[in-house]
């Protein structure tokens, strides 16, 4: 069974893979009075950008709260929506995909997540199967 840790080092080098430069894992964000630890950051562009994993067993779906958590630490860090990313193994529920979007978070779902593992690794393998033979 993957880990959420699996999983997220996983989605670091799908990142590295796509080109993304300075990919790092566990950051954190440092203000005043808090701090936020972000999964995944990547420079592009001249921008840093930071991604949220979301591991979840079939058929869960990443919620509504969970997406409305990430985009709070964006915004209580003063980064725009857009340079927010979500990365799960299954889907965003409707309200969810809706609140990402209205936010500017972009969402890379299982199946994008898949198909994009497949053109560089074992075909017709699962998810599941291609991250643990990765990691």
């Amino acid at each position: 069974m993957v880990t959420g840790y699996q999983f997220e080092r996983y989605v670091a080098e799908y990142l590295a893979r796509q080109g993304k430069r300075r990919v790092q894992m566990n950051q954190y964000l440092k203000e005043e009075d808090y701090r936020s630890e972000i999964d995944i950051t990547y420079r592009s562009w001249f921008r840093t950008f930071y991604v949220e994993c979301k591991y979840h067993a079939e058929p869960d779906k990443v919620s509504l709260s969970e997406v409305a958590k990430f985009a709070a630490v964006l915004y209580l860090h003063r980064i725009p929506g857009n340079r927010g990313r979500i990365v799960t193994n299954s889907s965003l529920d409707v309200r969810a995909q809706v609140y990402a979007n209205l936010t500017g978070i972009v969402v890379t779902d299982g199946q994008a997540l898949l198909d994009s593992a497949r053109s560089w690794r074992t075909r017709g393998a699962s998810l599941d199967e291609i991250i643990m033979k990765t990691v």
